[in-house]
């Protein structure tokens, strides 16, 4: 049984980026949909990428931003973070980086993948997802995103 009891009126699966061509020339997406996840304690992302017309080799970048804040532009990247090797008796040095994530294209058609859970605990406000073509830019393909939140 969940932590939460949701209104009934409240949805927990949304559209974060509607299946489009990505920006040209490699661009991020400009506006990323904004979206708030306050009461929710995970978010999945459910994505489809077809690569462009006559571009082999088609690859998208996404990026996931989150705010602690409910309103305004504070935003900050997830990041990675790769521990270091343990040795008895000498410091550690452990790596943290921001990070956006690649996904190749493998065919021709749409092509669905999943990315998570997240997990947002009560910690993050909103989150937005930008993307941007980073395979054969001059023929952008189409992505879509939807989230579902439990």
């Amino acid at each position: 049984m969940s932590e939460y009891v949701f209104a009934p009126d409240m949805t927990n699966r949304v559209t974060a980026r509607v299946a489009a061509i990505l920006p040209a020339a490699g661009a991020w997406d400009p506006t990323p949909i904004e979206l708030q996840c306050a009461p929710y304690q995970f978010v999945t992302l459910f994505m489809v990428y077809t690569e462009g017309v006559q571009a082999a080799d088609g690859a998208v970048d996404f990026m996931v931003e989150i705010s602690p804040d409910s309103v305004g532009n504070t935003w900050y990247q997830l990041t990675e973070y790769s521990p270091a090797l343990l040795a008895v008796g000498v410091d550690s040095d452990s790596f943290i980086q921001r990070e956006y994530i690649t996904y190749t294209a493998t065919a021709d058609t749409i092509e669905k993948f999943v990315y998570g859970a997240i997990e947002l605990r009560g910690t993050i406000q909103r989150i937005r997802i930008a993307a941007r073509e980073s395979g054969v830019v001059g023929t952008p393909g189409i992505f879509g995103i939807e989230l579902l939140f439990s």
